[in-house]
């Protein structure tokens, strides 16, 4: 259910495949050699006849990727969410648990975590259809706030445009 495990259903880089033909590991293989070497692991670009062949598969996996679209969109949405569900604050700092469900940063759906069907909607949003025009408004505009209102509505406005669910200009 995590991200990661989901963009590697949809959206996997080539990886080499061990004898039984299951993947290598976690890190993918055909970009990267590791050294061990006094009880930790290193890793480096794999080097072939002196050129660096790793970085280069990398590269090229990651701009085929790039070149799709949904892949884009879907990265762009987890990124945003992932980094709203953190928010402001590290594991380790003082304001950390009171500000867990303020979501001081806003929201956004986690959409890898929807049913299959679901999940475009759930990254995008909801198409809406207008089946004619909007015609003429019944009400009147109105009234702007007295000076004293406007700072209440804007009181209450402000965190909804700090956590990023308003946001300025045209509608």
């Amino acid at each position: 259910r995590s991200y990661r495990r989901w963009r590697l259903k949809h959206y996997s880089l080539p990886r080499e495949r061990s004898k039984k033909g299951r993947a290598n590991g976690h890190f993918p293989l055909r970009y990267v050699d590791a050294i061990r070497a006094s009880g930790t692991v290193r890793y480096r670009w794999k080097i072939t006849k002196g050129v660096q062949v790793g970085f280069d598969r990398w590269r090229t996996d990651h701009a085929e990727l790039a070149g799709r679209a949904a892949y884009l969109k879907s990265r762009s949405m987890a990124r945003d969410a992932i980094a709203k569900a953190a928010g402001h604050f590290a594991a380790d700092h003082p304001r950390y648990l009171s500000a867990w469900w303020e979501w001081t940063c806003g929201s956004t759906l986690f959409f890898w975590r929807w049913p299959e069907r679901y999940q475009s909607d759930a990254r995008d949003g909801q198409p809406h259809f207008l089946t004619g025009d909007f015609g003429r408004p019944v009400k009147r505009k109105q009234k702007a706030p007295a000076p004293g209102e406007r700072e209440k509505v804007r009181l209450k406005i402000l965190p909804v445009r700090v956590r990023g669910y308003i946001e300025a200009g045209d509608v």
